[in-house]
């Protein structure tokens, strides 16, 4: 018989021991907060490299306009002017002599300040480029999110009529074996084949979620991947939803609502800096002038009497008298790209406003149809479900009927999520459109500006 005792000591070390454990305090990791959209949009501003390479160019514009303002450097010349080829001696001749000079570049008109303010003008361009990268980054992630919320909502809506659809599979089996009712064995093979469908669009949402969430890592990194999304924020709400009021038929309100749009601002200072290279273009039909100036130290003669030294001074310029193949084809041509950005600009603001108009007007035909699934199409599905199915269990019903019923319901209820997401997706896209508009209003554009130009 095995005893039951422990030994003393073996009680009194598991005693200390658990002692020990008592008085020692335990930790158990915090866990990480849930990610939010919003969390998700300032993660993927503060890990986008274009952001960095942007305020990169732009310093180095700014460096390089500085460096344009500045003159030339001088110029210095050393030389051994005038030595007799027999003798090569300062002595001999008195023309013999060693030259300094020193010259100095003075720039065609205004070309120095030229070209220090269209340095500026595409150094100031960037602050524009980041406002509009900002708001399409967060365009980007937040239809990502609402990609990743749709999937979410399909698979638990289809997980939910899962097992309703294995209980009409057993049941419909069992009425078949017991020969009850109009029970065929038809009915028992289809209500089977519609779980089996039902299990495989859950495994391609599966597929396609993680594909999303992928994308959304490209952004955020993989490291945070959210296990659950939702789309409680206003991010998936128009910022200001009175400013589309009194759009419809008002050409120049719609052209105000864009043209402050960051690309459009950003397109103005190259538009600016083009002007700018037109006036340079002018200035060469200025002269470019060099002012030179030479000391000649001389040797004694042959009898050591000394002689003077040699000091000279001079003007040159060019002279821009055949202009017709150089200077007015430079102007010409700069006068002709002035005009084609001018036009591209024009074509940039036509675009944003078409996108408004039909952004706007798609989102008025989904709200509207939202609104139609909420009051009409789900609760009338939803009782034609439970009509055929009484009908069933009475035999009274086709089973093809119930079964139809059941997917129409089903898909209702998932072409309602479709719908609310993708009237969402237009809220987000109207945010960007309308972010140049929003002045004062607080934005995830706006929000994180000054954290990244820092």
């Amino acid at each position: 018989m095995i005893s039951t005792k422990r030994p003393l000591v073996v009680v009194a070390l598991t005693s200390t021991l658990n002692a020990f454990a008592a008085a020692e305090p335990v930790t158990t990791p915090q866990a990480a907060p849930a990610l939010t959209v919003d969390y998700a949009i300032t993660i993927a501003h503060q890990r986008d490299p274009w952001i960095s390479a942007s305020q990169s160019r732009e310093s180095s514009l700014q460096a390089e306009a500085i460096s344009a303002s500045t003159m030339p450097d001088p110029r210095l010349s050393f030389s051994l002017a005038n030595i007799p080829v027999d003798s090569f001696s300062l002595r001999d001749e008195g023309m013999s002599q060693v030259v300094i000079g020193a010259s100095q570049i003075i720039p065609r008109g205004n070309t120095l300040a030229l070209l220090q303010q269209q340095k500026n003008q595409l150094a100031a361009q960037h602050p524009s480029l980041r406002r509009e990268r900002r708001a399409k980054v967060a365009s980007i992630v937040a239809e990502l999110w609402l990609n990743i919320y749709l999937i979410q909502e399909s698979e638990r809506l289809i997980s939910e009529e899962l097992p309703l659809f294995q209980q009409l599979a057993s049941l419909t089996d069992a009425r078949y074996r017991s020969a009850l009712g109009k029970t065929r064995q038809a009915d028992v093979i289809r209500a089977q084949l519609e779980y089996t469908k039902l299990r495989d669009r859950l495994l391609d949402l599966a597929k396609q979620k993680k594909g999303a969430l992928q994308k959304l890592g490209e952004w955020i990194g993989v490291e945070r991947l959210p296990t659950e999304v939702d789309i409680q924020s206003e991010v998936f709400q128009l910022y200001q939803p009175r400013i589309l009021e009194g759009l419809d038929g008002a050409p120049h309100y719609q052209r105000a609502l864009v043209e402050n749009h960051p690309s459009v601002q950003a397109f103005d200072a190259l538009v600016g800096a083009s002007h700018t290279q037109t006036e340079l273009a002018k200035q060469r039909y200025r002269p470019e002038w060099m002012i030179t100036a030479q000391y000649g130290i001389r040797d004694t003669d042959p009898t050591g009497n000394d002689r003077s030294d040699l000091f000279s001074v001079g003007v040159s310029f060019d002279l821009p008298l055949f202009t017709s193949n150089r200077q007015d084809k430079d102007v010409a041509a700069a006068i002709a790209n002035t005009k084609a950005l001018e036009s591209d600009r024009e074509r940039m603001l036509r675009s944003l406003e078409a996108m408004l108009l039909s952004s706007v007007e798609e989102w008025r035909q989904v709200s509207a149809r939202v609104d139609l699934y909420l009051r009409s199409i789900l609760p009338e599905s939803r009782m034609t479900k439970e009509a055929a199915r009484s009908a069933y269990m009475h035999d009274d019903g086709d089973f093809p009927e119930l079964v139809r019923a059941q997917i129409a319901e089903l898909n209702a209820k998932l072409e309602l999520v479709n719908l609310q997401v993708t009237e969402r997706k237009y809220l987000v896209q109207l945010n960007y459109i309308l972010v140049g508009a929003m002045n004062g209003t607080t934005n995830h554009s706006a929000a994180s500006e000054g954290e990244q130009d820092e």
